[in-house]
């Protein structure tokens, strides 16, 4: 009864059914993979296919299934399908998010990287020269105006590093 709700069919559309009708095309080796191992011996498989419901989703399903033996011989499958395709949605989109937060960490350290290396160290030595400049400023006043004059030009680069950086 669930698997005509899964699926969207009726009990007289499964009856008969091939169940290789219903599995997506791309996951047929997969469950041939499982029947050959039954038919191997393997008392049951468990595994995972996408098949494709009547209003066209397509859905994953975990798939138990065992042979059944009528006088010793196999004569069909009996398995339970669970639908998993909720899940299987979350996981992908837990990985996407795990993807683009490792990206963003991967970002942020080489914006880091690129501060420390280019912006920072230019506002430290602008810093430098100020100090400088004021140990200056009485015993050599020109001197003093020309190196001003220099870090104001330096801070205005660094200004325009930093609008260019972050996109503005």
């Amino acid at each position: 009864n669930s698997g005509q709700e899964i699926l969207g069919r009726t009990e007289k559309e499964l009856l008969g059914t091939n169940i290789e009708a219903l599995i997506e095309p791309e996951d047929l080796p997969i469950a041939r993979k499982h029947l050959a191992s039954k038919m191997a011996g393997a008392p049951r498989t468990s595994y995972e296919v996408r098949v494709r419901a009547s209003n066209g989703q397509s859905l994953i399903l975990e798939v138990n299934s065992r042979l059944l033996f009528e006088s010793g011989k196999p004569v069909g499958i009996q398995g339970i399908a669970r639908d998993i395709t909720d899940r299987k949605e979350a996981e992908e989109a837990l990985r996407s998010s795990e993807r683009q937060l490792r990206a963003s960490l991967e970002e942020r350290d080489r914006l880091g990287r690129d501060l420390h290396d280019g912006i920072i160290q230019s506002i430290y030595a602008a810093g430098l020269t100020l100090d400088d400049c004021t140990r200056m400023m009485r015993p050599e006043p020109e001197n003093a105006e020309r190196r001003l004059k220099s870090v104001t030009a330096d801070l205005n680069r660094v200004i325009r590093d930093v609008r260019q950086f972050i996109g503005r």
